[in-house]
């Protein structure tokens, strides 16, 4: 059976019994492959490569480099103000759907391109990123600095037409 045809509940009861004996494999999906299908599910209806390849698009046109929630929204909905939680809800849901796509396509996460609106990152949005990286068995780097910044680094190389 494909990892894709599982409910979410079986999903999580299959993380949690790897994580209840401290493991990452041997049942029928490894824990990394079911974090990513969470993940995955998590973007909704959009399309992982679309919202990559518009990070990087909106990263391009910034003076600064970085990337709002408020760019995103923009970019999507360009008719429709800001909505609060709404609008970041949808938001986060282009972000799942970015960072699967990184994931299993052997990229820079690009959502570590992502700030607040005073174009900073969060200690913890940048621990969030490492943990979910480690989950996907895709980390690098000792710590969610370090994470961050080979990311970083990697994304300012990428360009839109290196996506697969």
């Amino acid at each position: 059976m494909d990892l894709q045809n599982w409910s979410r509940q079986q999903i999580t009861n299959l993380i949690a019994n790897y994580e209840r004996l401290d493991r990452t494999e041997g049942g029928p999906f490894t824990k990394a492959q079911a974090m990513l299908e969470l993940e995955r599910r998590d973007g909704g209806d959009f399309d992982g490569r679309d919202v990559t390849q518009s990070i990087l698009e909106i990263r391009d046109k910034a003076l600064s480099g970085s990337v709002r929630y408020l760019d995103i929204w923009s970019h999507y909905f360009p008719d429709q103000p800001w909505q609060g939680n709404h609008s970041g809800r949808i938001v986060g849901k282009a972000l799942h759907a970015a960072a699967y796509y990184c994931a299993a396509n052997n990229l820079p996460i690009v959502t570590a391109l992502v700030t607040q609106a005073n174009g900073h990152v969060t200690d913890q949005a940048k621990h969030n990123m490492f943990e979910a990286a480690q989950n996907w068995g895709i980390a690098k780097g000792a710590n969610a600095d370090e994470f961050y910044e080979i990311n970083i680094a990697a994304l300012r190389g990428l360009g839109q037409e290196e996506l697969p």
